[in-house]
């Protein structure tokens, strides 16, 4: 996941620290943004806090988007 800005409101994870937005590039939630500690995934423990933001991607984008993705990245390459 890829971090952005972050939200207006502010969200507190159960930890104490500021939740941060990030966007998911897994082929299943591409483009979806999840609010969420910034220690998530990192650390063990009750980093655990994550909030889905937008809504469920539809099947067809989850076939095309990464696609899509990936011609990008190799034309870079």
């Amino acid at each position: 996941m890829s971090q952005s800005s972050r939200s207006s409101e502010t969200t507190i994870c159960y930890c104490g620290r500021v939740a941060v937005t990030v966007t998911s590039w897994k082929d299943d939630n591409v483009g979806r943004r999840v609010l969420g500690c910034e220690r998530y995934l990192v650390s063990e423990g009750y980093y655990n806090f994550f909030k889905w933001i937008d809504a469920p991607v539809c099947e067809r984008a989850k076939h095309i988007i990464p696609g899509i993705l990936r011609s990008l990245n190799e034309q870079k390459a």
